[in-house]
């Protein structure tokens, strides 16, 4: 893909959890895919239209996770001292960031079907409606596990409930957050401030940032994606080798 004039957006991507459920002491974003690490993936497509504006946040099994990516990638990394959620991620990476960077693409290390395309049309998306925050979400058949997009009668973003914390109403929603956002920076470095521990799994949620841009009159946007598999996470063996499946069947498309 030729490269867009983004010399303004940077990328944090989320590299830094345990993975447990992959019952493995690999580092979850090393695990292969194809003959590639996972974030291998990730980091072609942010590279690919930012450059070396994109860091990494490492955490567990961090040494060897910058040492893996080092060998393909001139890119940033950010250490996440205690594992409190995306949120925290965030919040560490934000010293790392490059002072001309205007907006902040936000991935997961644990997406690896993302195209160049889409977080360029993201970028266009949250530029154009002249947002505070934008986040690419995705109409499926089976929400569970997923963070629901929760819209207003106008289709306006109201906010995003992590499942635990979501009622019964909420999780019939099947529109989901991908967990990939373009965010203003000045707007991000505020708002992290107001992200608190205060739910069921008593992490910091960078979710939060939309209901902190909807109650501080920021305009939150969602983009709806066109494919579910594009945004699949890899949490389990199982789901490894499905997201391996899908990437040999299409290897030009989702590469």
């Amino acid at each position: 893909m030729k490269k867009n004039n983004y010399s303004d957006v940077g990328a944090i991507v989320l590299a830094a959890g345990k993975g447990s459920r992959m019952k493995s002491d690999l580092p979850k974003v090393l695990h292969d895919i194809n003959g590639k690490s996972m974030i291998h993936a990730v980091l072609s497509c942010a590279v690919s239209l930012l450059g070396n504006q994109v860091v990494v946040v490492i955490g567990h099994g961090g040494d060897l996770v910058r040492k893996t990516v080092s060998q393909d990638f001139d890119v940033l990394y950010a250490w996440q001292k205690n594992l409190l959620g995306t949120g925290d991620a965030v919040k560490s990476a934000l010293p790392v960031l490059p002072d001309g960077v205007v907006d902040v693409l936000i991935l997961c290390g644990d997406v690896p079907m993302v195209r160049p395309e889409t977080l360029a049309n993201l970028i266009e998306f949250h530029r154009r409606e002249e947002n505070g925050v934008s986040v690419l979400s995705v109409h499926i058949d089976n929400p569970t596990g997923y963070g629901r997009v929760l819209l207003d009668e106008e289709n306006k973003l109201l906010c995003i409930r992590e499942e635990a914390d979501a009622n019964d109403f909420e999780r019939k929603n099947t529109l989901v957050n991908s967990g990939i956002y373009c965010i203003n920076k000045k707007f991000l470095i505020d708002a992290i401030k107001g992200i608190d521990c205060h739910n069921a799994q008593q992490e910091y949620y960078l979710t939060d940032i939309v209901k902190i841009a909807v109650a501080s009159g920021r305009r939150a946007g969602s983009l709806s994606g066109q494919s579910a598999r594009e945004i699949m996470g890899v949490n389990t063996p199982a789901d490894l080798e499905r997201v391996a499946c899908c990437m040999a069947e299409t290897p030009n498309e989702l590469s």
